[in-house]
């Protein structure tokens, strides 16, 4: 095998990053016209059939890579090709019980949801049809995906990564124009996928000179990969049982038009999510395990307290805005009738905050190994979301999945806290209690915010851009007079500092 890596250009991640902005913003309220509110709202209930076929890989892809990268590592050649073998195999079985799963739900499952027109329900099996290939055919090429990672060639895959980025959202716009809908994206991602495996396997055969060895490892190898995934198994079961879930049943219980207004709701809240991590864990990176393990308690309630307070900080200017001009952002983005969705994306979002805002106990469990306590309450409350959900859905519409989401994740926040209070040793009232002095001046002006946009008539990008503008501005004098500490302060001073160093050319 060659050992050679292939360094990734410092300019490949940024612009993956400036995509995954731009996607959302410009890509999908162009598609979601294009495709129609009940192709859309289809699409997205095929999305959650394919979502949980996948828990028929049993979260093994991550324990082959990790071992396959050790096996690297240790330079033994033939037992990397043996493990390799293995891997392959693994996933070919999965895409078997995938597609057979698949072809039973498609074919007996779908024609049975009473609130789906006959020609809505036949659209419904193509796509599920599809998307089932999509992903059985695929899953293979996963184990030569991750071998070309455990081999440093991290270069190409972030290469093909961006390939992938651009090219997926231009084709599929271009089948739209032409008029195919749910089974022209179906179809353009089951083409990409071909492609880019392809290309996964010509490169690890003809650059990494590797090939999988289908003897000589044995069932011990699998026994144990099945060990170590069944945390991230139980884990992918919980977060399947929250948004996909509920969109699934919003879907069978009132219709494709409903299903399309909860996903564009849903689909807000977690971009909104990601961007709160991202932010926080640039404002305050989090130690180390080694390092976390070796604090004594007192130091890791403050660690949880002061990335909780920062976290906050973010989390608050996210929500507020998309609380006061959430409603008039989503009429001009994706259109009058996903006016419904605001509350969808307000109350999901909400609930994503809770774990986000704590999300320091949940590293430190994980440093500790143990959270194990962790992935069981989250089971519970995602269990008894899809029970609210169904008991809330036909009164409440959208909002009553969305409530029954929000309701579940703050049930299992409150058992994390009292776990982390008790088990672990964080000062978590005092967490609250400086949580709640911060409230006070952002939360007024939160207030005052929404009366004042509520009451003008409805407004254009220009206006809406400028007072959100003006509001972030305001909010962030706000946080730095009332919310931040002196050492918050001279964080965010120095990150100011290094941001106008890098715009003007003399950062070092």
């Amino acid at each position: 095998m060659k050992d050679e890596t292939l360094t990734t250009p410092a300019w490949i991640p940024t612009v993956r990053r400036l995509i995954g902005v731009l996607v959302p913003l410009l890509y999908f309220p162009l598609m979601l016209r294009l495709l129609g509110q009940e192709d859309y709202g289809l699409h997205s209930m095929a999305d959650s059939v394919a979502e949980f076929l996948m828990l028929l890989t049993f979260c093994l892809g991550a324990a082959f890579a990790r071992r396959l990268a050790a096996g690297h590592e240790s330079a033994d050649p033939e037992g990397e090709r043996r493990y390799f073998g293995l891997y392959v195999k693994t996933c070919a079985a999965a895409g078997l019980l995938i597609l057979a799963a698949g072809l039973f739900v498609s074919l007996r499952v779908t024609g049975s949801i009473s609130s789906l027109g006959e020609e809505e329900r036949e659209m419904l099996k193509k796509i599920c049809l599809l998307m089932t290939v999509d992903a059985a055919v695929f899953l293979p090429f996963g184990a030569w995906q991750a071998l070309i990672g455990a081999c440093g060639r991290d270069g190409f895959l972030q290469a093909v990564g961006l390939a992938v980025a651009v090219v997926t959202p231009c084709a599929n716009l271009a089948v739209l124009f032409l008029g195919w809908a749910s089974i022209g994206l179906v179809s353009v991602s089951i083409a990409v996928n071909l492609i880019v495996g392809a290309a996964y396997v010509l490169y690890a055969r003809k650059r990494l000179g590797v090939s999988p060895a289908f003897a000589g490892a044995g069932p011990g190898h699998l026994r144990q990969a099945l060990r170590s995934s069944v945390l991230p198994f139980l884990d992918l079961c919980a977060e399947l049982l929250f948004v996909p879930a509920d969109r699934l049943i919003v879907g069978c219980v009132l219709g494709s038009l409903m299903a399309a207004v909860y996903n564009v709701g849903a689909v807000v809240s977690l971009c909104l999510a990601a961007l709160c991590a991202a932010a926080g864990n640039r404002l305050s990176p989090c130690p180390e395990a080694e390092e976390l393990r070796a604090m004594p308690e007192k130091a890791r309630s403050a660690l949880f307290i002061r990335r909780g307070r920062r976290q906050f900080i973010v989390l608050f200017l996210f929500l507020s805005l998309l609380a006061v001009f959430g409603r008039p952002f989503l009429r001009l983005w994706a259109g009058e009738a996903y006016a419904p969705s605001w509350g969808v994306a307000l109350l999901t979002f909400a609930a994503l905050a809770l774990p986000l805002l704590q999300h320091t106990g949940t590293e430190l469990l994980h440093a500790l190994e143990r959270h194990r306590f962790h992935i069981a309450v989250l089971l519970c409350p995602a269990a008894v979301s899809v029970l609210l959900t169904l008991w809330l859905v036909r009164p409440w519409g959208v909002l009553g999945a969305a409530a029954a989401t929000f309701a579940a994740h703050a049930a299992g926040a409150a058992a994390m806290n009292v776990y982390w209070h008790r088990s672990l040793g964080l000062d978590v009232p005092s967490f609250w209690k400086r949580i709640g002095r911060m409230c006070p001046a952002p939360l007024i002006l939160a207030v005052a915010a929404w009366f004042g946009v509520n009451a003008l008539p409805d407004m254009g990008w220009p206006l809406l851009l400028a007072l959100a503008a003006v509001y972030a501005a305001l909010y962030l004098l706000l946080a730095w007079r009332f919310m931040m500490n002196a050492r918050e302060r001279e964080g965010a001073a120095a990150l100011l500092r290094g941001a106008w160093a890098r715009v003007t050319g003399r950062a070092k």
